[in-house]
């Protein structure tokens, strides 16, 4: 018999453990642990569980017991090593929709910090919010799973067309494997069969914009570049970061008469990458990431979108873009993706996407679905905005991507003054903290 649960660690990350069994009492023991001890929140099989010595030596008593009898146990010991003595951690066994996972998951991510006694509501209460995106869209997730890789189409290399220009084997290569998302932003699970090598190594320019857009994140959070184990080194017109002696250092070139206000109380810094960006080919950069990853009956539904994407024309105007961020200094390692197919409502965007990268959130509509131009449709974008509000409850930005002229991207950072002055003294991890706080 088989037994599959999921195991949401202190830290939030999302471990998905298949067991196979064919002892019955093996398969009663593991349940019994995780549904009668130690939980403080929680009905059913889903519970929050407490971690203390005791518990964790029964957790080791049944994985020593079982290991032989049931296969994959050893990875629990794994995970529950990974949970400090006095945290908390979920327990996720019933339910069998990778929707519902997400959605108690979206719930415990937003308790954190709470008191336990205000756990159960708050569960309740996002749990209903995020139903209503459900309600309205199917969603496909991917890199919700620490342990999950996720490759997308046809893995006989003898058998692939490539997803943008429609070559087979022979007519181009297929030796990489491609990222779905950029290396650059953290995916080490997410990938696509049907991205020819061609393709990838053309699409890496519209990548850099994106990449470029995001490098004071990637810097700052410690995301490491491809080929080192090391943060980015960012370099701006009046700042630059670098990583020595295992921290990473903001230094200020000059003061820029405009991108620096003293208010009294804060320092407003606008910082300014030095290299240009072109907004639309950010858009297209995203809306490659659903492509990659979409199931292939619905590729027919997207040839516009694709020759988009492949740079055939430029849009006149693009749906704005949504964008949100984690105000509390945590962020996602791997990026993650909801793809989301319209179910009923035809006032709505018909394909959607919500990207989470590092404490970025990006909603934003695929463009050109069914070969249909945006401003030649009647959908509500204040609907999805009002659904994507409720699922997240939190203030999303609305910016324009549409343009194609060249532009520098910037970061405002905003400092009380009685805390630190990046002009005078050194940035380090004080430094670090108000940048992501």
């Amino acid at each position: 018999m088989s037994l599959s649960f999921y195991i949401l660690d202190s830290k939030l990350v999302l471990h998905y453990i298949p067991f196979q069994t064919n002892d019955e009492e093996c398969y009663k023991e593991i349940v019994a642990l995780f549904t009668r001890r130690h939980f403080i929140i929680g009905t059913g099989n889903n519970r929050m569980h407490i971690l203390d010595e005791d518990y964790k030596g029964k957790i080791n008593e049944l994985i020593d017991k079982w290991k032989v009898k049931c296969e994959r146990i050893g990875r629990l010991r794994e995970i529950i090593n990974k949970v400090e003595i006095g945290a908390n951690f979920a327990f996720i066994g019933d339910l069998s929709d990778v929707q519902d996972v997400f959605k108690y998951y979206l719930a415990v991510e937003r308790i954190k910090g709470r008191n336990v006694t205000e756990y159960n509501n708050v569960i309740d209460l996002y749990y209903y919010r995020s139903s209503y995106l459900f309600d309205n869209y199917d969603a496909r997730i991917y890199g919700l799973v620490d342990n999950e890789n996720i490759c997308i189409g046809e893995k006989n290399k003898d058998k692939r067309r490539c997803r943008f220009c429609g070559k087979i084997k022979g007519e181009t290569s297929f030796r990489n494997k491609a990222h779905a998302i950029p290396e650059a932003l953290g995916n080490k699970r997410l990938f696509c069969y049907e991205e020819c090598d061609s393709c990838n190594s053309k699409f890496s320019n519209i990548e850099k914009d994106f990449i470029k857009l995001m490098d004071f994140r990637r810097s700052m959070f410690e995301i490491n570049t491809k080929k080192t184990s090391k943060p980015p080194l960012i370099k701006g017109l009046n700042f630059n970061i670098e990583y020595g002696n295992e921290k990473t250092k903001l230094n200020f070139v000059n003061r820029l008469e405009d991108c620096f206000i003293d208010d009294g109380e804060f320092l407003h810094y606008k910082l300014i990458h030095q290299d240009f960006v072109v907004k639309q080919n950010i858009y297209r950069a995203l809306a490659k990431i659903v492509i990659d990853l979409m199931p292939s009956e619905y590729l027919h539904k997207v040839s516009a979108t694709i020759s988009w994407i492949n740079g055939n024309f430029n849009a006149k105007q693009l749906p704005k873009i949504f964008e949100g961020f984690i105000d509390d200094g945590s962020y996602w390692l791997q990026p993650r993706l909801l793809i989301l197919t319209r179910k009923n409502q035809e006032n709505i965007p018909y394909m959607a996407a919500i990207l989470q990268t590092i404490d970025m959130i990006y909603c934003y509509v695929v463009p050109f679905v069914e070969d249909t131009a945006f401003e030649e449709v009647s959908y509500n974008m204040d609907k999805f905005q009002e659904i994507i509000n409720r699922f997240f409850d939190m203030k999303f930005n609305s910016v324009d991507y549409s343009t194609m002229s060249k532009e520098r991207p910037y970061y405002k950072l905003n400092i009380k003054k009685d805390s630190i002055d990046p002009f005078t003294n050194s940035q380090t991890g004080e430094m670090m903290k108000l940048i992501r706080n």
